[in-house]
């Protein structure tokens, strides 16, 4: 009884190994040798063999978009001014030091409404040409992320820009491309957006900061124009940063 038991066991275990040899050694000789290739069951394990990973990296890709939106949603507000005008503000650094558009702030107001809340603000610095100021508001407490490296950002990689419809942080637009073409001074990617999400964020899908929109003001289809960046290097100049 105990020999047969023992004999079982044997055949079991080198059934495993058989398995494991076919399926590591033998299916992908077969699968890329042209003669196997022609026979059904071959196509269906070569066809198993390239759908599934592609498969599992989609699901990973779009995962990583998701925790990316997680992780940088708290640092960009939506800024309100006493013209009654909105748009967004990135925060810079935690104790709330903020970007945003010159346009959007008048040199006489004494507050500006940061996700509906009323906030004292100080300005530090203003670049007319690129439409932009840097701001100091007080007790925000306000969430930050790294700034992506210049060398870095490559033709190619996936982006998505970020933008807060209203204090409310399911009212939101995310618009996702890749990046067509890199310089020091304006990186261009393939996202059409409204004009009116000019100075809104763009991130990598590692959550990193890439730059502040900059609308084209060449109309494509259905009124969107091509969204060019002002990169983070250039804002973190600007900021002292």
């Amino acid at each position: 009884m105990i020999k047969k038991i023992g004999r079982f066991l044997t055949f079991f275990i080198l059934g495993i190994i058989a398995a494991g040899v076919f399926q590591i050694v033998l299916v992908p000789f077969l699968v890329s040798n042209p003669f196997f290739g022609k026979f059904g069951i071959i196509k269906n394990l070569k066809r198993e063999i390239i759908v599934n990973p592609v498969e599992q990296f989609i699901i990973d890709e779009n995962e990583g978009l998701k925790k990316a939106i997680e992780k940088i949603e708290s640092t960009t507000v939506l800024i309100g001014s006493e013209k009654g005008i909105e748009g967004c503000g990135f925060s810079l650094t935690s104790d709330g030091l903020l970007i945003t558009q010159l346009s959007l702030i008048d040199e006489n107001q004494n507050f500006i409404f940061v996700n509906d809340k009323k906030t004292q603000f100080r300005i530090l610095d203003k670049d007319p040409k690129n439409n932009l100021i840097l701001i100091k508001t007080e007790d925000l407490n306000l969430k930050t992320t790294s700034f992506a490296q210049n060398s870095k950002i490559k033709p190619g990689e996936r982006v998505f820009l970020f933008a807060p419809l209203s204090s409310n942080s399911s009212e939101k637009i995310i618009n996702e491309g890749i990046i067509k073409r890199v310089n020091k001074n304006l990186i261009e990617t393939n996202i059409l957006e409204k004009k009116s999400f000019d100075g809104c964020p763009l991130f990598n899908l590692e959550g990193q900061f890439i730059g502040l929109a900059k609308i084209s003001g060449f109309p494509g289809p259905a009124d969107l124009n091509q969204l060019f960046i002002f990169p983070a290097s250039k804002i973190r100049a600007f900021a002292g940063l």
